[in-house]
């Protein structure tokens, strides 16, 4: 006689101890305030801030803060030049330019990756769609390296003076999403290519005739709008190489600078 045996495939207990854990974290959370000052609203999920605040975090890189415009970001940038001036002062400028130097000739892009907008693809990595956008202001707009350094370091002392109050994941990944967008906006991912349009005249049936055939040459142009994941990426890929350069640090000591003085 055979006997048929079933049985059911009960998930890793690790994975459902893990599981479990969240789901008690996530209740305890929930009852906690907001980290945002003032907000009365109560946590989401595992998250430190509210429904409203964690969305403004995850669209605009940061809970309250918003892009610099304008006077903003002309304040932003000549603050940067007044930072490489005084660190020129006191670290000596031939060492300053070094470090400059050092960290342009790391922000490196193959001619290659300028791949025409439309081949781009939401499969590819965040990191090799934000190579794209590098290689385009490197080879396509002949970007100076120097640009996006000076940039960076002018929104990380940005975000230094204008958020004294959340920690620094929340800090770098703004300051991240700042520079990504600025350098994507410089390097306008975007090509002109002119396609055959095909259209059809269409004859009443009553004329007997063969419908009229049309073909024209038109331009269209091919746009890339990154997502905000990979305007982050792409500072994040500035932010890993200046701090090999030491050149991060000097952006605190720079604020400590301007606070101790009473001007930050």
């Amino acid at each position: 006689m055979t006997t048929n045996i079933s049985w059911t495939v009960e998930p890793d207990s690790s994975r459902m101890r893990a599981r479990a854990s969240i789901r008690v974290q996530q209740s305890v959370n929930e009852q906690i305030k907001c980290d945002v000052p003032n907000c009365e609203a109560k946590r989401r999920g595992i998250s430190s801030f509210c429904k409203a605040h964690q969305n403004a975090h995850q669209d605009k890189g940061h809970p309250v803060l918003r892009m610099p415009r304008g006077e903003e970001r002309r304040w932003m940038l000549a603050e940067g030049e007044r930072m490489l001036e005084w660190l020129r002062e006191k670290h000596g400028a031939v060492n300053v330019e070094s470090w400059l130097r050092a960290a342009a000739r790391r922000i490196t892009a193959s001619p290659s990756m300028a791949i025409p907008p439309r081949k781009i693809d939401r499969r590819m990595t965040q990191r090799t769609r934000a190579e794209i956008i590098l290689a385009y202001f490197l080879h396509k707009r002949r970007g100076d390296p120097l640009t996006i350094i000076q940039l960076y370091l002018a929104a990380e002392l940005y975000t230094r003076r204008m958020d004294k109050v959340f920690g620094p994941t929340v800090r770098n990944g703004f300051t991240n999403r700042v520079v990504g967008q600025m350098v994507a906006r410089w390097a306008k991912v975007e090509e002109e290519r002119e396609v055959y349009r095909v259209s059809v005249e269409t004859m009443p049936s009553w004329a007997n005739q063969e419908f009229r055939r049309h073909e024209d040459l038109v331009k269209v142009k091919d746009t890339y709008k990154p997502q905000t994941s990979v305007y982050k990426m792409l500072g994040k890929m500035v932010r890993e190489i200046l701090r090999k350069e030491l050149l991060l640090s000097s952006v605190r000591e720079y604020y400590d600078h301007l606070f101790v003085k009473g001007e930050a």
